[in-house]
C-alpha cells in the first residue's frame, strides 16, 4: 500500500516495483490494495506507461473505502508493505474524516513480524514501535521513496549471477526502471528539494542508458513532472494574486475553500492543486526575490492549513517547534482550528524568533 486518498506518483511507482520485484523472484500472491481508486487512476491516466504495468501485479481497486472490508483484506496477508509513509497508521490523509478510526484499526492490527516500511523520511519521524521491532528501509538522504527502492534492487542484483539474468527478465527489470524514473522525477526534481544530489542525477542517467530505446523520456519526463490536477492553472492565477510579503523575506498566499467552491475554479483535486502550487510559488518566491520562507495559508469548513516552505540552506526545526507543525527540514505543515489571522500572526511570530531576532542582533553585536 502507499498514501491514499492523496496518491503521488512517487508512492505509486514504488508500491508497482515492490509489486513486480516479488513477483520476479516467485512470490505469486502478491496485491496492490488501492483505496479510493478513482483518484488513482486520475493520476496516472496522463502516464499510460505506468497504467500498463499495473497488470503485473494482482490489483485490488476499492473505490470507496470500507473500513470492515479493508480489515477483512487485510486479515488474509501475511505481509503489509508500505510504502511512502513511516507507518501503517499514517497510510491514510491526516486531514481525511476516516484517519482517526484508520489508524486506530492499523494500530490495532500492527504486528512486527509481518510489517515493511520503505520510505525516504527521517527515521525520527518514525513511531518507535516500527524503529523498535518493524523492518524498514528508510533514508533521508533520498530525494524520493523509488530512489531507496532503486538501492534495494541494486543491492539484491548483486547477489545475482549476470548469467541468470535473462532476456525476459531483463524486460522486467526495464520497465522497473522506468517507474523508478517516473518516481524520481515527480517527487524530487524541484528547486526546493534540499536532498536531490549529484548521486541522484547519477541514477536518473543510469536507468536512462538501460530504457533509452524502450521508452520515450523527454515525454515520460515531462508528463511526470507536469503531472497536475486538473483546474491546477487556473488556480495558480487566483493564489498568484494574494501573495504578500509580511516580513522581509516571509512570503504568503491566502487561498478559501469558500470562494472557490461557489466560483468556476473550483475543482474536486483542489487539495492536491494546492501541493503544486505551493511547490511553484515557493520556488519563485524563495529564489528569485530572495525570500527565507515561503507559506500557503488554505482556509477550509472548519480548520485553517498551512504549509510552509524554506530554501535550502534553512533548517526549519525550531519553526516546526514553534507552529507544533510536522515536516522535514525544508518544509512543513500543519492544522488549526483556528481563524486565518490568528494562524498568521503565529507564522509572523515564529518567522520572528527563529529569523528576524537573531539577525537583528547579529548586526547589533557588528
Amino acid at each position: 500500500m502507499t498514501h491514499f486518498p492523496r496518491y503521488d506518483l512517487d508512492g505509486i511507482a514504488s508500491a508497482l516495483s515492490v509489486g513486480i520485484m516479488l513477483k520476479l523472484l516467485g512470490i505469486e500472491n502478491v496485491t496492490f490494495y488501492v483505496p479510493l481508486a478513482k483518484k488513482f487512476h486520475k493520476l496516472i491516466q496522463e502516464l499510460p506507461e505506468v497504467a500498463n504495468l499495473l497488470s503485473n501485479v494482482n490489483c485490488y481497486f476499492d473505490n470507496d473505502f470500507d473500513l470492515d472490508n479493508f480489515s477483512n483484506v487485510l486479515y488474509y496477508y501475511d505481509t503489509l508493505i508500505v510504502v511512502d509513509r513511516s507507518s501503517p497508521s499514517g497510510l491514510i490523509s491526516s486531514d481525511h474524516p476516516m484517519h482517526e478510526s484508520f489508524a486506530d484499526l492499523m494500530n490495532r492490527m500492527f504486528h512486527a513480524d509481518n510489517t515493511i516500511v520503505i520510505d525516504h523520511r527521517d527515521v525520527s519521524a518514525m513511531p518507535s514501535y516500527i524503529k523498535e521491532l518493524g523492518v524498514y528501509y528508510s533514508d533521508a538522504t533520498a530525494p524520493s521513496t523509488t530512489t531507496v527502492v532503486f538501492y534495494l534492487i541494486k543491492a539484491l542484483l548483486s547477489h545475482i549471477d549476470e548469467a541468470e539474468i535473462t532476456d525476459d527478465i531483463r524486460e522486467i527489470l526495464r520497465d522497473v526502471y522506468m517507474l523508478i524514473y517516473v518516481g524520481m522525477i515527480s517527487d524530487s526534481m524541484l528547486t526546493t528539494t534540499c536532498t536531490w544530489s549529484p548521486k541522484s542525477t547519477a541514477i536518473l542517467a543510469e536507468i536512462e542508458r538501460e530504457i533509452a530505446d524502450k521508452y520515450d523520456l523527454q515525454s515520460i519526463k515531462s508528463r511526470a513532472f507536469y503531472a497536475k490536477p486538473h483546474d491546477y492553472y487556473d488556480l495558480i492565477r487566483e493564489v498568484s494574486n494574494r501573495v504578500m510579503e509580511i516580513e522581509p523575506g516571509l512570503f504568503v498566499a491566502f487561498i478559501s475553500f469558500y470562494d472557490l467552491y461557489v466560483s468556476p475554479h473550483y475543482t474536486e483535486t483542489f487539495e492536491e492543486a494546492l501541493l503544486y502550487i505551493n511547490q511553484d510559488l515557493s520556488h519563485t518566491y524563495l529564489y528569485r526575490q530572495n525570500g527565507n520562507l515561503f507559506a500557503l495559508v488554505s482556509e477550509f469548513p472548519g480548520s485553517v492549513r498551512l504549509v510552509y516552505t524554506s530554501r535550502c540552506d534553512c533548517d526549519l526545526g525550531l519553526i516546526h517547534e514553534r507552529l507544533g507543525a510536522v515536516g522535514r527540514k525544508f518544509y512543513g505543515y500543519a492544522s488549526y482550528q483556528d481563524s486565518v489571522d490568528s494562524v498568521v500572526e503565529r507564522l509572523q511570530r515564529a518567522y520572528a524568533e527563529v529569523f528576524l531576532v537573531p539577525q537583528s542582533l547579529k548586526n547589533a553585536s557588528a
